[in-house]
């Protein structure tokens, strides 16, 4: 992995598949895992807002710019690569590339979230749960899948780790019923925020380990 503390460093070296010109990219999450054991808070805040400036300038450098639109460290200390649903979160400010002021004011996590779009649904993020990013490579995905599944109006689908909701909700005008099975309680928030977004009314979503 390149150093992303440099601002020189190419940004799709750090991200290539966001780089994707093909991917019709509008917002961007960049999630950083960190432990921040025995070091104290000034040098955190300092090593996070260098951080937060290399990768503004990065993304701002890229070709095409990246719109970088929420940058979320997530604090693990643990010694795992996969940290629990409840390891501290922070947004970080994002200054512009040029070092100049901030153009970002929200430090609450539970506004970091970013939005895109799956079938012509329209689909909000939080930093912890799936979703998943190959937006054009999912849409026929989901679709190849209803197809298979032989759906109709008088099914009840079960969308098992359904992360966001984006597999269900994009086959819930083929069913008469849709529930969603989800561990991670703010996918479930997720999905259930989607679901009105798209007004969406044929479906429930579950925060529950599978079967």
């Amino acid at each position: 992995m390149p150093d992303i503390a440099n601002p020189e460093a190419h940004i799709s070296e750090v991200m290539p598949d966001i780089a994707n010109p093909e991917a019709h990219i509008s917002e961007v999450m960049l999630i950083v895992q960190v432990s921040s054991v025995g070091f104290d808070d000034d040098i955190i805040t300092n090593e996070l807002r260098g951080l937060a400036h290399a990768f503004t300038t990065g993304a701002a450098g890229n070709a095409p710019p990246l719109p970088l639109t929420v940058f979320v460290i997530q604090d693990h200390q643990g010694l795992s690569n996969v940290a629990p649903a409840d390891a501290p979160l922070r947004t970080l400010l994002l200054p512009n590339a040029d070092g100049g002021p901030v153009v970002q004011a929200t430090s609450n996590v539970v506004e970091a979230r970013i939005h895109d779009y799956i079938s012509n649904l329209l689909f909000s993020i939080s930093p912890t749960a799936f979703f998943q990013v190959n937006t054009l490579a999912a849409e026929k995905l989901y679709s190849l899948a209803g197809d298979w599944a032989g759906l109709g109006p008088d099914s009840l689908l079960f969308d098992v780790c359904c992360g966001t909701g984006t597999i269900g909700l994009t086959l819930a005008d083929r069913v008469g019923m849709l529930v969603g099975i989800e561990m991670n309680a703010s996918a479930v928030s997720d999905a259930h925020r989607n679901a009105e977004i798209n007004g969406i009314k044929n479906c429930r979503f579950v925060c529950a380990k599978r079967m």
